[in-house]
């Protein structure tokens, strides 16, 4: 990655650790310019609302792993109990999502009616709607994230001569841009 996207970020305030049993109250005490940097652990049905300029970053890339629900047996499965609609909600300009790896949550980055947002170097593994949604937005950027969908445990690969056991995906889309 280049100088100019890996330093993209232009806050000017301090670095807050934090923890999955921190997340909450290291967000809430952040100022505009700060950035909450997360500790390599698992962020466990973790949803966040961004409501000031902030960088919420992972301390070590896809080392903050935010899981929604239970892992799903096949594309779509909902049968092993619920999962949280999304791990961040962006309402602020200004805000930038870097480096946290998301797994098994309708959407990881909703980012909403904003401007100057910046989402990078992040991963959803398995959404069941999108990796990043974008709506209504102004000069955001999304770029050098990996957006997966891999085959779950009980779906069955397709071959050259059958197709696979799921016709469905479970992430309808890696980014999705409305408005």
């Amino acid at each position: 990655a280049s100088d100019a996207v890996v330093n993209a970020w232009t806050g000017t305030g301090r670095t807050i650790a934090a923890t999955p049993s921190t997340l909450a109250s290291a967000i809430a005490g952040a100022a505009a310019g700060d950035t909450v940097e997360l500790a390599d652990g698992t962020y466990d049905r973790a949803s966040v609302t961004l409501t000031k300029p902030i960088r919420l970053k992972a301390a070590h890339r896809f080392g903050a792993v935010f899981v929604g629900g239970p892992t799903p047996r096949y594309a779509n499965d909902t049968g092993l109990g619920s999962h949280v609609v999304r791990a961040i909600a962006v309402r602020a300009s200004g805000t930038a999502i870097e480096g946290i790896e998301f797994r098994y949550y309708d959407i990881a980055v909703d980012v909403s009616d904003v401007a100057d947002t910046l989402v990078q170097f992040n991963r959803a593994v398995s959404m069941f709607s999108a990796g990043v949604q974008v709506w209504d937005t102004r000069n955001t950027e999304v770029r050098c994230n990996e957006l997966l969908d891999p085959y779950l445990a009980q779906d069955t690969p397709a071959t050259v001569t059958s197709p696979p056991g799921i016709t469905d995906s479970q992430s309808d889309y890696g980014v999705v841009v409305y408005g």
